[in-house]
């Protein structure tokens, strides 16, 4: 990616980040998969069962279900239907907030790693924090659960000569992650608990800029 292809805001942001000197080897933006991991798809799973519990409620409140034979029940009158209808806006908001959630989850992904940048120099592994730290399961949950209020977006970098060791997930099509960060937070879902690293997520051509940072760290160890 080109800085000069970035959105001007963006590309200030960046520019003021460099110190005198410092020269840019490669700048990407994370690319989130299309398809999302089952554990996304859990709010939609939970929003069958509530949702066809709540049409049949209200559908029984009313009194739309065939009677038994010999039995007339009077259904509720004007009032009561009326009572019913607004007290059941909320239940049905939620259940279509997470019948579509796997809408909404992508186009928050999309949003975030839009506004995230990863960026190698010849100094530094710089990471300009939008929100998104990959589309794994349990990090999609944090990412869109999390309210915009407590979200930050802020700088964090990484010195070459002080580099550690790097782990790479790749995936089928050469893209994936690269780990070397500090620990960023703990999600914890049910049983499961994750420790997060910070580093590069979602990146294309994965293995590239693992070379490319393996190359840049070695050049900044040796001797000036």
């Amino acid at each position: 990616m080109d800085i000069h292809s970035i959105d001007d805001s963006s590309k200030n942001v960046i520019m003021n980040e460099l110190v005198n000197g410092e020269r840019i080897r490669h700048l990407e933006r994370p690319i989130p998969r299309e398809k999302l991991p089952l554990l996304a798809y859990l709010p939609f799973f939970i929003a069958i069962p509530w949702s066809a519990f709540l049409v049949f409620w209200i559908v029984a409140f009313l009194g739309l279900l065939d009677q038994p034979r010999g039995v007339n029940i009077q259904g509720p009158s004007g009032g009561e239907r009326i009572f019913v209808m607004v007290f059941c806006i909320p239940f049905v908001a939620i259940g279509i907030t997470l019948l579509t959630s796997p809408i909404w989850i992508r186009k928050r992904l999309r949003k975030i790693a839009s506004k995230t940048f990863y960026l190698v120099t010849d100094r530094r592994a710089i990471i300009f924090d939008g929100g998104y730290h990959g589309d794994d399961g349990m990090t999609i949950a944090y990412e869109t659960l999390q309210p915009k209020f407590v979200r930050k977006n802020d700088i964090r970098s990484y010195p070459l000569n002080k580099m550690g060791s790097i782990r790479k997930i790749c995936n089928d099509d050469g893209s994936g992650d690269l780990i070397f960060g500090e620990p960023l937070f703990t999600i914890a879902i049910f049983l499961m608990r994750e420790i997060h690293r910070d580093g590069f997520y979602s990146i294309p051509n994965v293995s590239e800029v693992e070379r490319l940072l393996t190359t840049e760290a070695q050049a900044a160890e040796k001797p000036a």
